[in-house]
């Protein structure tokens, strides 16, 4: 009996039914792949966005300081104490 050249015994080249298998494995490898890269760029975005706000809310706490101590409602040791906490 012959067979023809795609008819299910061997495929074009000879793979079988193992090129099937190579396929979705290819498909899971690249569909994992994009996943994950999509995850590592949404985690940059988060953490820089965490990061800018972190400053801006610093940058509001000294100011706050700031007019405290020129309102004289705290004194210079006081200011200087509260002025390294928040710089570090």
């Amino acid at each position: 009996m012959m067979h023809g050249f795609m008819d299910g015994f061997g495929g074009p080249f000879g793979f079988g039914s193992n090129l099937g298998v190579w396929v979705m494995v290819f498909q899971l490898v690249r569909t994992l792949l994009i996943i994950g890269a999509v995850i590592i760029i949404a985690k940059l975005f988060v953490k820089n966005g965490n990061k800018s706000n972190v400053n801006s809310n610093s940058f509001r706490a000294i100011d706050i300081l700031k007019e405290r101590y020129a309102k004289g409602e705290i004194d210079e040791t006081e200011y200087q104490r509260r002025l390294n906490n928040l710089k570090s």
